[in-house]
């Protein structure tokens, strides 16, 4: 059911395209849906985390500076993930004539990416495992008084989920095209209710829904890859790189990523088959990997 949600407001915009409707509005809410799925699920892991850590400095009674140095780290990770993503943009702004080559490679790899993010949420193992990491390292930095290591490590967690929102965001443009009040609106959405979570766990130590967010934003993601991979192998024909094969009964509905191509639907079908093979692998746990349905940052 998550995978249909996700695409709804795509396959609307397709559908508004084809009966000569408000395409514009459609697709900017199409990428407005896109985007705030990716920032809501790459911010949120970096928020949870950055909360955890902010609860184990409290236990530990660390001094104002280790906050300090904590939240540095973190709003220099927030930095160097908006140049990244605008070096991203500049890159492809200066390669006009390799557009359609730079967006298929940037969709397809995207694709990629969102298959195992995906597969690594309902899993969810690694994420905890990660979380409880680098909570060890901030108490081990703390006792010996490093105060760069709170900074480096701020940096880690926030930097290390806003690499793949630039990446991430960048195949969204390149798929939906450039959508700034969309793009705009959604970063304002996900930047107020992560901020509205960090405020719960930080001050009244609420018990978030971890299990049941991980697997709606996993499905999404998806869903999301599966798209990227049928649009990523069209670009790459339209450069030239791969051939096509036509399939004239078959629609166009290109806000899905579907084309009437034997390429570019094999692409989505092995997309499609691999995902399911690895959230299928995800979801077997054994008994000492399960976890509560609902989670504190703080131990």
């Amino acid at each position: 059911m998550t995978c249909i949600a996700a695409s709804l407001p795509a396959y609307a915009a397709e559908t508004a395209q084809q009966a000569g409707m408000g395409q514009a509005g459609l697709s900017g809410l199409s990428s407005f849906v896109q985007a705030l799925i990716i920032l809501l699920r790459e911010g949120a892991e970096a928020v949870l985390i950055f909360a955890a850590l902010w609860l184990v400095l409290k236990g530990l009674a660390a001094p104002v500076r280790a906050f300090k140095a904590l939240s540095a780290g973190a709003v220099s990770g927030i930095l160097a993930s908006l140049l990244t993503a605008a070096l991203l943009l500049m890159l492809t702004a200066e390669a006009e004539e390799m557009a359609e080559l730079i967006e298929g490679v940037s969709l397809l790899t995207a694709a990629v990416v969102l298959l195992f993010v995906s597969s690594w949420l309902l899993g969810q193992r690694k994420a905890m495992h990660w979380k409880h990491q680098v909570e060890a390292k901030t108490r081990n930095a703390m006792q010996s008084g490093r105060l760069f290591g709170l900074f480096a490590i701020g940096f880690l967690v926030v930097f290390r989920e806003g690499a793949e929102t630039a990446l991430f965001l960048q195949a969204l443009i390149a798929a939906e095209g450039w959508q700034p009040i969309a793009l705009m609106a959604a970063s304002a959405s996900a930047l107020f209710i992560l901020a509205s979570a960090f405020m719960l766990v930080r001050f009244l130590g609420m018990r978030l829904p971890l299990r049941h967010f991980f697997m709606i934003t996993a499905w999404a993601l998806f869903a999301l890859a599966v798209v990227y991979a049928g649009k990523g192998v069209h670009a790459l024909q339209e450069y030239g790189l791969l051939a096509e094969t036509p399939l004239p009964a078959l629609p166009r509905l290109g806000a899905l990523g579907m084309y009437p191509y034997v390429e570019t639907l094999l692409a989505q079908g092995l997309t499609l088959l691999l995902g399911l093979a690895l959230n299928a692998r995800a979801f077997r746990k054994s008994p000492s990997d399960e976890k509560a349905s609902s989670l504190t940052p703080a131990e």
